[in-house]
């Protein structure tokens, strides 16, 4: 696996248990329910860099709820960031390889935590921590 011969590449995973949900506000509102976990990604993850671009899955289709997502993302991001040099891009993951590399570490995650097989996330030699929200 290509990732495995990155320098310093990690993978952070957000495990949210829905059966742990209690928020209706959250529950009712699938839009805000992905911007809070995005959120506690947020605070987990630093940047060593001035200059970072970042991409997610186009799923928020209203310039609105995009605007919402990013306000959400960078005030929610670690101190240890530059948050002036962070830019969030919203792109399909048809045309963005790294969504789709991303989407296949998530569903690696899942068949860890919901199945019980870790076949798939013991491929991955890069350093990966999980932050459980619930």
């Amino acid at each position: 696996m290509k990732l495995n011969d990155i320098t310093n590449a990690s993978a952070v995973y957000v495990l949210l248990e829905k059966k742990k949900l209690f928020s209706e506000y959250l529950k009712n509102d699938k839009h805000k329910l992905y911007n809070y976990v995005a959120g506690k990604l947020a605070k987990n993850i630093g940047f060593e860099t001035d200059k970072v671009e970042i991409h997610i899955d186009k799923s928020k289709g209203k310039q609105v709820l995009q605007e919402d997502f990013n306000a959400y993302f960078l005030k929610n991001m670690s101190d240890k960031s530059g948050k002036e040099g962070v830019s969030i891009k919203h792109s399909y993951s048809h045309m963005w390889s790294g969504i789709q590399f991303a989407n296949m570490l998530a569903w690696a995650c899942f068949q860890k935590f919901e199945h019980g097989n870790s076949e798939y996330t013991d491929l991955v030699k890069i350093e990966q921590e999980v932050f459980h929200v619930w």
